[in-house]
């Protein structure tokens, strides 16, 4: 669900890691492989497979040598130091999708040793560190690893050189890039909040300010002050997102912050809302066409669009966050720690909620697993046509975010010819419900929903229908 790595660390490190000689003669041989199981072709020997991946390709010690050996099959596959007096396992292979047998291996007495799993289906392989919460794991999809670019991030994090020690008890490389990884996560995190923490205050003074010298004074000033600068984070952290995603064109703020109209001047506030115009009702005629968001998000807002102005220094230190190479993980937090104004001290990383969220994942998979052996539906849109999902305090969205992406990928892996954008929207509009108390928490979970659905859709007026703060939807979990 979220990258054990940072993927800014692995360029870095592809940059300066040396292949062996003969790796892309071993990828071709592995990749016929690949391709076979991705099309859930019948009749794969199994462990031949495993033997061309982790000997013939990834550098492993054969489970056939004299003396000792790294890639053990027996009980379970492993990859470690192994002999005939000694065992000692890093590594377990879960392979039991492939087999139809997924309860095998789960049985299976994990060995205190035991660091990693690496588990393969007829999707992708996916790498885990079982310390670190199962919501992280590295995946591969098989029809990405057909590629040599992905297959080279994929070696240069499970080969032998890199995922076992050099010595029994020594430190491993791909060890050593995760703990950098979380330390860089734990630094853009705080810097990302303190960021927003510090714009957030003064744009909330000057928008107090300017709602109280109106020459029609509106009742409430704070509340409507504080409405109109979650408002604006909230456009700003959709920007980042995805322009990440490259769904956008790259720069917007940057560009719109460095325009200068030599006919006209004008602040760079009337720039920004031109940006914001432009995501709500579409940008066709630019040279990068922007597609029309079709949500409250980018509405013309008559208080933050129309009586309210942002100061260029502010308006430099909103462009100053798209910088910032937020990863799923941090957004997350961010979404979260935006709902508690007062805290006076940066999100841990990862927060509480984030590591919360595996029981989520399992009770919904559980419960469409179910639903789907009792009825045999046969394609994903009826399978999902009785699956409702509510959170009755869904404060980020992260219970629902997670619940969407479970239910996205288990329709994948049940019906993998199916049009996931068309699963995805489905989704969105027919299987998720929230409420809470705080109208904010239902802003910021529809953003949540939104950003994680945006390979697949764009945000719509459909989900605003269902995450709202009066809800009279009930639970419903297939039985």
């Amino acid at each position: 669900m979220l990258s054990l790595f940072s993927e800014q660390l692995i360029q870095k490190r592809l940059s300066s890691f040396v292949f062996p000689d003969d790796w892309e003669i071993q990828f071709a041989r592995v990749s016929i492989y690949l391709k076979a199981l991705s099309h859930r072709q019948t009749g794969i020997n199994i462990h031949e497979f495993l033997y061309d991946l982790f000997v013939g390709a990834l550098g492993y010690q054969s489970p056939f040598a004299d003396t000792d050996w790294e890639l053990d099959l027996e009980p379970v596959v492993q990859l470690g130091f192994f002999s005939q007096t000694e065992r000692y396992p890093i590594v377990q292979i879960d392979y039991s999708a492939l087999c139809g047998d997924e309860t095998r291996v789960s049985q299976i007495h994990l060995e205190n040793s035991i660091q990693w799993k690496i588990a393969i289906d007829h999707q992708a392989i996916a790498l885990y560190h079982l310390p670190t919460s199962p919501i992280f794991y590295q995946y591969f999809p098989l029809s990405q690893l057909l590629q040599l670019e992905k297959w080279r991030e994929f070696y240069l994090l499970c080969c032998r050189r890199t995922l076992l020690p050099r010595f029994r008890h020594g430190s491993a490389h791909t060890a050593t890039l995760l703990t950098e990884s979380q330390e860089l996560e734990q630094s853009i995190a705080k810097n990302v909040y303190l960021q927003i923490s510090h714009i957030r205050h003064y744009l909330l003074k000057d928008f107090r300010h300017r709602l109280q010298q109106l020459t029609n004074p509106i009742p409430d000033p704070k509340q409507v002050a504080d409405r109109a600068v979650m408002l604006l984070l909230r456009r700003i952290i959709f920007l980042i997102s995805a322009q990440a995603q490259q769904l956008l064109p790259a720069n917007l703020l940057e560009d719109a912050y460095n325009f200068f109209n030599p006919y006209q001047e004008q602040p760079v506030w009337h720039n920004y809302k031109t940006i914001f115009y432009w995501l709500g009702y579409g940008g066709s005629r630019l040279k990068e066409p922007i597609p029309k968001i079709d949500c409250s998000l980018f509405q013309t807002d008559p208080i933050l669009d129309e009586l309210l102005f942002v100061g260029d220094e502010l308006c430099r230190q909103l462009k100053e966050l798209v910088k910032y190479p937020i990863s799923g993980g941090v957004l997350l937090c961010t979404l979260e720690a935006l709902l508690e104004p007062s805290r006076k001290r940066s999100p841990k990383y990862p927060c509480k909620q984030l590591l919360n969220l595996p029981a989520t994942w399992q009770k919904v998979q559980m419960s469409i697993l179910s639903y789907y052996q009792e009825r045999s539906p046969t394609d994903a849109i009826s399978l999902l046509a009785k699956i409702g999902i509510i959170d009755r305090q869904c404060q980020s969205g992260m219970q629902l975010v997670t619940a969407f992406r479970c239910l996205l990928q288990v329709c994948n892996y049940l019906f993998p010819n199916s049009d996931l954008r068309q699963i995805a929207e489905y989704i969105l509009q027919n299987c998720l419900y929230g409420g809470d108390a705080n109208p904010e928490a239902i802003a910021i979970t529809r953003l949540n929903l939104w950003l994680s659905a945006l390979p697949w859709v764009l945000p719509n007026h459909a989900l605003e229908n269902h995450i709202n703060p009066i809800t009279q939807h009930q639970l419903i979990f297939p039985e």
